[in-house]
């Protein structure tokens, strides 16, 4: 799994947040049976999450991960998308 570091803010606090996560696939849900299939990937998994300089991962309560997690869920479509200017 690739590893990412990101801003998240909770209640107007900064904090960094290093994860990993893994590329989202969609469903494909048309055509032939033999050409469809279900969703993969788009798990993260927390590391350590940053107060400043101090690591606070073990201090928060879990409806705090909770909300992280569900920030970096929403933007993790952008973490994989391809540099358009990438040759292919």
């Amino acid at each position: 799994m690739p590893a990412f570091t990101r801003t998240v803010f909770y209640a107007d606090v900064e904090l960094t947040v290093n994860f990993f996560a893994t590329r989202p696939v969609p469903a494909r849900l048309y055509g032939p049976p033999e050409d469809c299939y279900p969703a993969e990937g788009g798990e993260i998994e927390l590391d350590t999450i940053y107060l400043g300089e101090w690591a606070i991962s073990s201090l928060l309560a879990p409806a705090v991960i909770a909300h992280i997690q569900t920030e970096l869920e929403k933007s993790l479509s952008e973490l994989f998308e391809e540099d358009p200017y990438e040759p292919e």
